[in-house]
């Protein structure tokens, strides 16, 4: 929540928003809810109540997650290696 907009959280990270809006509404459609009251017209994206305790129970797992990815692409390298045998 720290950027204004989908827009810029997207230049932010090198995506596309035709890219994150789909996702985002999936993730919307599979937990049944709105999460994110979008930045329109001078107003910043804000979480909704509902997308607020959706992240408080999300959070304790992002740490994790980001480690589960940091160690599949430790691993990646390493089979890329074991396979070109370098």
């Amino acid at each position: 929540m720290t950027y204004p907009t989908l827009a810029a959280f997207c230049r932010a990270v090198s995506i596309r928003p035709s890219t994150l809006t789909p996702q985002l509404q999936h993730l919307e459609q599979d937990v049944q809810g709105q999460l994110l009251i979008r930045g329109q017209h001078g107003h910043r994206m804000r979480l909704t109540d509902f997308g607020e305790k959706v992240l408080a129970v999300a959070s304790p797992y992002a740490d994790q997650l980001g480690a589960c990815d940091a160690h599949g692409r430790r691993n990646e390298g390493r089979d890329r290696r074991s396979v070109t045998g370098t």
